[in-house]
């Protein structure tokens, strides 16, 4: 369970939201091109991030301009810290400043955190979104590093059993999302309306 969120507190604290590429270019397209170098955003001063690689070979998050990269190796996971990346899809703002709210205990799975953030969009006039937010505590979480294969078929199923996947239970992370009701197969998938990676 999280302990304390993150959210922007007014659009004055962040630039607007950006984003390239599309979930639907790449599930219903197959197209996993390079939309975008990270190098291009390198001296982009509190940068957040996160996206998938060129080709689906691995899973991209940018926090505070610290990029980490991370892909499926010989020997399990991969972490790169290197901006010489392509990226397929990416979502990015600049925030310089956060507002901090405790998570009730109330919230114990993801549906209900994200109506949680929607209840705290409410409150700053956010109500639709896009906008970023940070999560730090302690949780148990079910992760996924994509490592795609040419030539398979993409689906939902197919996208969650290419790569390395696991649990963790009940351990320290910290989480980048991005919320909103208006990105849906853009950058949040059809059944959400956030989109989140960690570490």
């Amino acid at each position: 369970m999280f302990v304390i969120i993150w959210i922007l507190a007014c659009s004055s604290m962040v630039s607007s939201v950006n984003s390239v590429g599309e979930l639907r270019q790449i599930m219903h397209q197959g197209d996993s091109s390079a939309k975008i170098e990270l190098r291009t955003l390198a001296d982009h001063k509190h940068l957040y991030a996160l996206g998938a690689v060129e080709g689906l070979k691995g899973e991209i998050l940018i926090e505070d301009s610290n990029v980490l990269v991370s892909s499926e190796g010989p020997n399990g996971i991969e972490l790169s810290t290197d901006w010489d990346v392509a990226a397929t899809l990416l979502v990015y703002a600049q925030v310089d400043k956060w507002r901090s709210v405790s998570i009730p205990d109330t919230v114990r799975r993801k549906t209900d955190l994200e109506e949680f953030i929607a209840q705290q969009a409410r409150k700053t006039n956010a109500q639709e979104g896009p906008f970023v937010f940070r999560l730090t505590g302690e949780a148990t979480v079910d992760w996924h590093v994509i490592n795609w294969t040419e030539g398979q078929e993409h689906s939902h199923q197919s996208h969650i059993e290419s790569g390395l996947s696991g649990r963790l239970e009940n351990e320290s992370l910290a989480v980048l999302g991005f919320y909103s009701t208006m990105h849906k197969a853009i950058w949040t998938h059809h059944s959400s309306n956030v989109h989140m990676h960690f570490k």
